[in-house]
């Protein structure tokens, strides 16, 4: 633990004060030595043996997508698939990293239809044919994600680039207030919210959820996602594994931590953070999402 927490501060002094030095080492060692599984793939040199359904998951940032990236990886792994992580590794290597969907040519290229559980996928183009595939949708508050958001850029998150690295700076120096009402910020955060629900939520054959929802009953949604995936018998180990594992990293008295990915998780923040003139903003930009998904607006 101890150890964690020096290496998220010594992180942390990096991104702020040497932040070119941090994105350069983290570029340089994804291109070369992480994520051999994610090249030797689409190099061509991993390929499915074991029958079973793709995997696609969408979600949008700042929606436990590392933690549940980790379960369902665990999830198809158990049934004899290959697990990936294409968007993490094109992002750190500096492969699409401002790009927020793949084009029909390219999403035809990475996504096969057997075999394999690809992370969390970007926006992917109407023509392409997902059918084929088990499809897992996770969706979130929007005013939450904007706060988590600014946490995120401002404090936790490892810059990718220079623009990255002035963005966190600004994040910082004017804060959540002023965030919370960046046009460029409001637009990433409504479309990834806008074309999920328009392709996926609540689509037959398509297994959605809210994140509040998730986190409320992590015990039913762990048996529903496993049913989902028609996970074998031999899987209920994992399941409660999984289960407890949550359970057990769950922020001790509901305390944050700014330096941490997993800062606190809660459902509502955006009324203890925000200003109530900030939350009536939010509520009209967001307005149509909060509809669909059935937010409540105060």
């Amino acid at each position: 633990m101890l150890q964690n927490r020096l290496m998220l501060r010594a992180k942390n002094a990096l991104r702020v004060r040497v932040p070119w030095l941090l994105f350069g080492v983290i570029r340089l060692a994804s291109k070369t030595v992480f994520f051999q599984k994610e090249r030797a793939y689409l190099h061509g040199r991993i390929k499915d043996e074991s029958g079973v359904q793709s995997l696609l998951f969408f979600t949008t940032i700042r929606c436990a997508s590392q933690r549940n990236i980790s379960v369902l990886s665990r999830f198809h792994e158990s049934m004899g698939g290959i697990s990936l992580d294409l968007s993490k590794y094109f992002f750190h290597a500096g492969i699409h990293v401002r790009e927020g969907t793949w084009n029909l040519e390219q999403s035809q290229k990475y996504l096969q239809p057997n075999g394999f559980f690809f992370g969390a996928v970007p926006g992917i183009p109407d023509q392409f044919d997902w059918s084929q595939f088990k499809v897992v949708v996770i969706l979130r508050d929007p005013r939450d994600i904007m706060v988590s958001f600014f946490y995120s850029l401002a404090h936790a998150h490892t810059p990718s680039d220079a623009e990255f690295a002035n963005d966190s700076r600004e994040a910082r120096e004017e804060g959540l207030e002023w965030f919370v009402r960046q046009k460029k910020r409001l637009d990433m955060v409504g479309s990834e919210c806008r074309d999920r629900i328009r392709r996926f939520w609540n689509k037959p054959g398509v297994f959605c959820r809210r994140y509040e929802d998730m986190m409320s009953s992590y015990d039913g949604f762990i048996s529903d996602l496993s049913d989902y995936l028609e996970l074998p018998q031999e899987a209920e180990g994992l399941k409660q594994e999984i289960i407890e594992e949550q359970h057990a990293s769950a922020p001790a008295g509901n305390k944050e931590d700014l330096l941490s990915h997993r800062r606190a998780g809660n459902a509502g923040q955006f009324r203890e953070k925000l200003s109530s003139d900030a939350v009536k903003f939010l509520n009209m930009e967001f307005a149509d999402i909060l509809e669909v998904l059935e937010y409540e607006t105060p």
